[in-house]
């Protein structure tokens, strides 16, 4: 006999198009930048809370709530994919990244502060 397990992924996945879409029809869920501070600075989406990856395992879980959607977005990809790995580890269910990060936003942005 053999058995045929399924398991759902720890996080998903958002295209900048998808989240885009999604902020412009009002749907707001908790955006998280894991970039810099320096880079958060030249530009970043309204509404959006700064952790920097650097800090984020030691705030993540005192900053962020697992009840609700967190998408999370840096640059281009590779460290919101790394802050989603540690959110699913602390068994955070509603977790998305923003593929291809802030470079393949075509959204309104918010610079300076």
């Amino acid at each position: 006999m053999c058995v045929i397990m399924v398991f759902k992924p720890a996080y998903s996945h958002l295209s900048a198009a998808e989240l885009q879409e999604r902020l412009e029809n009002g749907d707001h869920p908790t955006l998280v930048d894991v970039r810099t501070p320096a880079e958060y600075f030249q530009y970043h989406l309204e509404n959006v809370q700064l952790i920097p990856i650097d800090e984020f395992a030691s705030r993540a879980a005192g900053e962020l709530s697992s009840d609700e959607e967190i998408v999370l977005i840096c640059e281009h990809g590779v460290r919101s994919e790394m802050a989603a790995q540690y959110l699913a580890s602390l068994g955070y269910e509603n977790v998305a990244t923003m593929d291809g990060g802030m470079a393949a936003y075509q959204g309104e942005v918010v610079h300076g502060e």
